[in-house]
C-alpha cells in the first residue's frame, strides 16, 4: 500500500509539478491499486529516494497508464471539491478556497484534455449536487449523483464490456459508502451552519439505520469484488473491501455524536 502511495506521489510531481505531491490521497490511491490489479502487464515496484526523507530508498510503484489516470483524477476532483466548497461556505471560508482553486487552473486545463470523459463524469456530479441540496430529500436520493459519479470513474478501469459492468456496480456502492461517510463527518458542521446534509432531514438515521445503510453498500461493493478477480494485489484489496472499510466507518461513527438532537 504504502508503495503505491508514493508511487502516485511520484507520478503527481512528475505530471503536475512538485506542488501536487500535497494532493495525494487514500482514495486515489485506492483507485490505483484496483486499476493496477487489472491490469495486462504486472506492476512493478522499483525503489526511489522521496524529497522528504532522502536518506533512504523507498519502493515506488512505477508510472503505468493507470497511475497517470490517477494522477488527472487527482487534480479534476480536488478542483470540484475547490468549487464546492466556495458555494457552500460563507464569504471568509470560501475566500480560502479561491487561492488553492486558482493554482489548480492551468492543471485542471491539462487534466480536462487528457480525461474528457472523466472530466465530464465529474462536472455532471457537481451540477447533479447543486440540484440536490435545494430539495429536502433522504440519504438515498442526496447519494446518487456521488454513488454514480463514482461508477463512472470506476467503470473506466475496465478492459472489456463484463469488466466495465462490475466495476460499474462496484464503483456505485463505493460511492454510496463515501457519501454515506462525509456526510456522517459534516454532520455537525452542516448543521451548525444550515448547510444541506441528508442525515440532517426529517427521516430518522439513528445507529442502527446508519449501520445497515453502511453494511448495505459495503456487502454489495464486496459481491462485486469477487467478481473482478484481480490478478495482482489481490490479499491488499480483499482487505480493504472486507476489512479496511468497515473499520473506517467504525471510526467515524464513534465520533459522531448520536446522542445529540440533530438525529432521533
Amino acid at each position: 500500500y504504502k508503495a503505491v502511495y508514493c508511487g502516485l506521489c511520484r507520478a503527481l510531481s512528475k505530471r503536475y509539478g512538485p506542488l501536487a505531491r500535497w494532493l495525494v490521497s487514500y482514495d486515489l490511491t485506492f483507485y490505483t491499486i484496483l486499476y493496477a490489479s487489472l491490469s495486462k502487464t504486472k506492476p512493478v515496484i522499483v525503489p526511489h529516494r522521496c524529497p522528504y526523507n532522502p536518506i533512504k530508498q523507498k519502493p515506488h510503484l512505477d508510472l503505468f497508464p493507470g497511475i497517470e489516470i490517477s494522477c488527472d483524477l487527482t487534480i479534476l476532483l480536488m478542483r470540484e471539491k475547490c468549487l464546492d466548497n466556495i458555494r457552500d461556505n460563507g464569504f471568509l471560508k470560501s475566500f480560502m478556497w479561491h487561492f488553492p482553486g486558482l493554482l489548480l487552473s492551468v492543471p485542471a486545463k491539462r487534466a480536462v484534455e487528457r480525461q474528457k470523459t472523466a472530466a465530464q463524469i465529474i462536472t455532471d456530479w457537481g451540477n447533479s449536487q447543486i440540484e440536490i441540496e435545494k430539495k429536502d430529500i433522504d440519504f438515498d436520493a442526496a447519494c446518487d449523483p456521488t454513488a454514480s459519479a463514482m461508477a463512472g470513474l470506476f467503470s473506466l478501469m475496465g478492459s472489456n464490456e463484463k469488466q466495465e459492468r462490475i466495476l460499474h456496480r462496484f464503483g456505485y456502492m463505493i460511492g454510496r459508502f463515501i457519501y454515506l461517510c462525509d456526510a456522517l463527518e459534516d454532520l455537525q458542521d452542516d448543521a451548525k451552519h444550515n448547510r444541506f446534509n441528508p442525515l440532517l432531514s426529517k427521516s430518522t438515521y439513528n445507529k442502527e439505520k446508519l449501520y445497515a445503510l453502511a453494511n448495505s453498500a459495503l456487502s454489495q461493493a464486496g459481491t462485486s469484488f469477487a467478481l473482478l478477480e484481480p490478478q495482482y494485489f489481490s490479499s491488499l484489496l480483499e482487505n480493504i473491501v472486507y476489512q479496511g472499510l468497515y473499520s473506517k466507518f467504525d471510526s467515524i461513527l464513534k465520533l459522531c455524536p448520536l446522542n445529540a438532537p440533530l438525529i432521533a
